[in-house]
């Protein structure tokens, strides 16, 4: 990518056509900067609004704190009265964000005494929709009496293993053959799909990894 500008997450401040910003792992810009570019016109200088531009973080990026770097001046094209002080940080942190974005389960009704026994296959995707590489995680199935997960209560079916997934990556599960466990009352039930269910990622919503499709079950 080009040296030019996209220093627009710091409000009102004026740089010039050779500045750039950048993402890094310090406050002091350098060659391994991974740098996201925005156009400008040669020999101007604008100020700029906090809205003007959006910075996009290189997929792969491991989670972690970083700095968006904006330096004026990059190229030393104006001697300066001062040419310590041409560089503004700002902290950001990323952090992965699984959730599973899509699951079946068939059938949706079955009984505990049909010939073909108590058994549903169920089929998911878990997704990284945060800012962050996620390492790898387990989605795990459960039977629930409502949508919600409670870990003592809720009734563990079965897992699968999720590889590290990059921002904006998925991983779709292979369709996976439940037994729903013998003596379970008939009644309305929910099958729960619980992404990063041993919490090994810290991620910025923990309150997002649920997701349920309904099941009855017959005598």
């Amino acid at each position: 990518m080009s040296k030019a500008s996209a220093v627009a997450l710091l409000i009102g401040l004026t740089v010039v056509a050779t500045s750039y910003g950048a993402t890094a792992q310090n406050k002091n810009s350098s060659p391994e900067d991974v740098i996201a570019a925005l156009p400008w016109e040669h020999g101007g200088s604008h100020k700029l609004p906090l809205s003007h531009s959006t910075l996009t973080i290189p997929g792969g990026t491991p989670a972690g704190s970083y700095y968006i770097i904006a330096v004026a001046d990059d190229g030393g094209a104006v001697p300066e009265t001062n040419e310590a002080n041409n560089t503004r940080a700002v902290l950001i942190r990323l952090s992965p964000d699984l959730i599973v974005s899509s699951m079946t389960v068939f059938p949706t009704t079955i009984s505990l005494s049909g010939a073909s026994g108590p058994h549903i296959n169920v089929t998911e995707t878990t997704r990284n929709q945060g800012a962050g590489t996620a390492i790898a995680t387990a989605t795990r199935y459960y039977l629930s009496t409502n949508a919600t997960f409670d870990a003592p209560g809720d009734v563990w079916l079965a897992s699968r293993a999720v590889p590290l997934l990059a921002t904006g990556a998925s991983s779709a599960g292979p369709q996976t053959a439940v037994t729903i466990p013998p003596g379970t009352p008939s009644g309305n039930y929910y099958i729960l799909a619980v992404a990063d269910a041993d919490n090994t990622v810290a991620e910025s919503n923990e309150s997002n990894n649920v997701i349920a499709r309904p099941l009855v079950i017959t005598p």
